[in-house]
C-alpha cells in the first residue's frame, strides 16, 4: 500500500474569479533568473571543464540528476547551461507554483517519527526560493510547508533534502542525510506519479 499522498496546488485564475474567498491571492512565483541559474549550476558542478554535466557530475546534485531524462533535449546524456535554464522555465509552464506533498521517511525499514525534513533550494537558483520544512509523524510522513502558511507545500524547483533527528542534543542520523546530505529531489508536475517514489527516503543507521 502506498503511504504517500500527493496533490497539486494549481494556480488557475478562474477559480478566484468564481469567488474562492478563502485564498485571496495566489502564491507568488519564486524570483529566479533561469539563464543565470544554468550558468551557476555548470560553474558549481562541472569538474572536468567541458561546459556540461554528465551523470557522474550530476551525482553531486541529485535534483538535477533526477531532471536529466526530461531536461536533456539533445539526447547526449549531459546537461548544458541552456538545458538547465530551459528546465527552470519548464517548472512553471503548467501554471503550477507549489505542490503539496508528504515525504515518507524510514530508518532501517521502519517509519521514522520526529525527524525534521528540510527542502533546501539548490544554491544555483539564487535567493528567490525559500526552504520548506516539516516533521515526520508516527507513520514517517511529514507535511512540508514554507514561509507562507496560507499555501502549505513546496515550490516547484530543485532541492537538497536534509533529514535530521536530534535526541538529547545529539544528531542521531548519519551526516550523509543532513549536514553532508546526499539527498535531493526535483519538484515538478511533469514527473507525474514518479515523484512519489522520489519523496520516499529510506535511510540506514549505518
Amino acid at each position: 500500500m502506498r503511504l504517500l499522498s500527493l496533490h497539486f496546488l494549481l494556480i488557475v485564475s478562474i477559480l478566484f474569479a468564481a469567488g474562492c474567498s478563502r485564498r485571496p491571492r495566489a502564491p507568488r512565483r519564486p524570483g529566479v533568473n533561469a539563464a543565470a541559474a544554468g550558468r551557476a549550476a555548470i560553474e558549481m558542478y562541472d569538474t572536468d571543464g567541458d561546459g556540461k554535466l554528465d551523470t557522474t557530475e550530476l551525482e553531486r546534485c541529485p535534483a538535477l540528476l533526477m531532471a536529466l531524462p526530461l531536461a536533456d533535449t539533445d539526447g547526449d546524456g549531459k546537461l548544458s547551461a541552456d538545458e538547465i535554464a530551459a528546465r527552470v522555465e519548464a517548472w512553471f509552464a503548467f501554471g503550477t507554483i507549489m505542490m503539496d506533498a508528504a515525504p515518507l521517511v524510514t530508518l532501517d525499514g521502519q517509519p521514522l517519527e520526529g525527524a525534521e525534513v528540510v527542502f533546501e533550494p539548490e544554491e544555483f537558483l539564487g535567493e528567490g526560493f525559500t526552504e520548506c520544512r516539516g516533521v515526520t509523524d508516527a507513520s514517517g510522513q511529514a507535511r512540508v510547508s514554507g514561509s507562507d502558511a496560507t499555501y502549505p507545500g513546496v515550490y516547484v524547483g530543485a532541492y537538497r533534502v536534509r533529514i535530521s533527528k536530534v535526541v538529547d542534543g545529539q544528531e542521531t542520523l548519519p551526516a550523509r542525510y543532513n549536514t553532508e546530505s546526499e539527498l535531493g529531489v526535483e519538484v515538478a508536475e511533469d514527473h507525474g506519479t514518479e515523484l512519489l517514489d522520489h519523496l520516499e527516503f529510506h535511510l540506514r543507521s549505518q
